[in-house]
């Protein structure tokens, strides 16, 4: 279910509430690590990831919420990942960043 909320937390305004703010965070950390583990993209790309989304939530983290999210991304990097549903979303969901980053790679 966490999953599911990545992408509508991630499109969350960046005034939103403060919990929902630090959330954005461990879910944007979850997916970085996700696609790792999941063999779906290298570090740098899942880095790059991080940098490109991490922008919208603010020019300077908290470190309270920069740890949250190496937390998070350095457990889901270890998550058991075998081929099925669970890779299939991640891979999804890449595609869907990706997509959305020649998009924006795009506009005038």
């Amino acid at each position: 279910m966490k999953r599911a909320l990545l992408l509508a937390l991630l499109a969350t305004p960046a005034a939103a509430e403060p919990d929902i703010l630090r959330e954005r965070f461990e879910y944007l950390g979850q997916f970085a690590g996700y696609v790792v583990a999941c063999g779906v993209a290298s570090e740098d790309e899942a880095s790059e990831m991080v940098r490109t989304l991490g922008a919208g939530l603010g020019d300077s983290w908290p470190e309270a919420d920069a740890a949250r999210m190496r937390a998070a991304r350095d457990a889901a990097r270890t998550a058991h990942c075998p081929d099925g549903p669970q890779r299939d979303a991640i891979r999804r969901r890449w595609a869907n960043y990706l997509d959305a980053r020649a998009g924006l790679n795009r506009a005038p």
